[in-house]
C-alpha cells in the first residue's frame, strides 16, 4: 500500500479525494467496494468484499480493474467516484432456509422463502430449540402457505412443535390464529407441551399431508419457533413464504445517473 496522492482529481472529474496504490489478492473490477486482506504471506492486500469481512475492513472503491492476483491497483479511500451497482432480479425459485444452529435469531429478508426443519423435512433432530425471522418489508405483509409438516402431536399434548409468530415493528409480538392449526396453553415464545383451550390462539403448526394450504398473514414480520424434545423424530415441515410485493417477473430497479453510492455495514445500497 502506498499514498498516490492525498486529494487527487481525475481529469476527467470521475473521482476526486484520497487514492492509495494496493496489490491485489484476487480479479477486482473498476468501481467495485473492496476490503483489506492479508494473504499467506502477512502483506496486506486488496480484495472484494464477503461475509468473512466485518465493517472495518472496508477500504474504498477500487479506480482500476485487474484481471487476477498480484496486480497493483488505485482505490479510492475517500471522496468521490463512480461505483459499479448490482442488478438484483427476483428469483424464480424459493430460497431453502433451514432452522438450525446456523439460522438461530438470523433476520431473513429474502422475497419468496421455503422453510424447512434441521432435517431439510426428513426428520428433525431431537432436543432443538431454535428461533428465525423473516421481514418483509416496509408496507408488505405475508402469504403463509403450508406444504406438509408432521410431528410428534397427541390427542393432549405438542411434544414437538413449530409456533408461528407475527409483528409489525419485529418489537411486540402476538400469536395469530390459523384455522385448524393447533394451540399451546404456554404464552412463552417456544409454547409447552400441553394444548391450549378452544379460545386460544392457534398458531402452532399442525400435522398436516394434503394439497398445501395458504393463509394470508396481515403482518411485515414473521417468527419461527421450534422446540423438539429427546425422544422421536418426525419428518418436520415445508412451507413456503412469499411477500406480497414479489413478482418473479419483474425487472431490475433502474438507477438514475448520478445516484450516491453508500457503503454500510459491507451493503451496497
Amino acid at each position: 500500500m502506498s499514498l498516490v496522492d492525498n486529494n487527487k482529481i481525475a481529469e476527467d472529474n470521475s473521482y476526486q479525494g484520497s487514492v492509495y496504490r494496493y496489490l491485489t489478492s484476487e480479479a477486482i473490477t473498476a468501481g467495485q467496494p473492496v476490503c483489506w486482506n492479508l494473504d499467506n504471506n502477512g502483506a496486506l492486500t486488496c480484495s472484494k468484499i464477503n461475509s468473512s469481512k466485518s465493517e472495518d475492513h472496508f477500504i474504498g472503491i477500487a479506480l482500476e480493474t485487474a484481471q487476477g492476483a498480484n496486480e497493483y491497483i488505485n482505490v479510492l479511500t475517500s471522496g468521490y467516484c463512480y461505483g459499479r451497482r448490482l442488478s438484483i432480479f427476483p428469483s424464480p425459485t424459493p430460497t431453502l432456509v433451514l432452522l438450525n444452529n446456523l439460522t438461530h435469531n438470523t433476520i431473513f429478508t429474502d422475497k419468496y422463502i421455503t422453510s424447512r426443519d434441521n432435517g431439510n423435512n426428513s426428520n428433525y433432530s431431537a432436543s432443538q430449540q431454535y428461533q428465525n425471522y423473516f421481514d418483509a418489508g416496509v408496507g408488505n405483509t405475508w402469504t403463509l402457505t403450508l406444504n406438509s409438516a408432521g410431528f410428534e402431536h397427541t390427542t393432549y399434548s405438542l411434544y414437538d412443535r413449530l409456533l408461528v409468530w407475527i409483528s409489525q415493528d419485529n418489537q411486540v409480538w402476538s400469536k395469530p390464529n390459523f384455522s385448524n392449526w393447533e394451540s399451546t396453553s404456554s404464552t412463552s415464545d417456544y409454547g409447552s407441551s400441553s394444548k391450549g383451550g378452544s379460545s386460544t390462539a392457534k398458531n402452532v403448526v399442525p400435522n398436516y399431508s394434503s394439497s398445501p394450504i395458504s393463509y394470508n398473514v396481515s403482518a411485515r414480520f414473521l417468527r419461527f419457533n421450534f422446540h423438539s424434545d429427546s425422544s422421536s423424530h418426525y419428518q418436520g415441515w415445508d412451507i413456503t413464504l412469499t411477500a406480497s410485493d414479489y413478482n418473479p417477473n419483474a425487472q431490475a430497479q433502474d438507477v438514475p445517473l448520478n445516484t450516491p453510492l453508500y457503503v454500510d455495514k459491507m451493503m451496497v445500497i
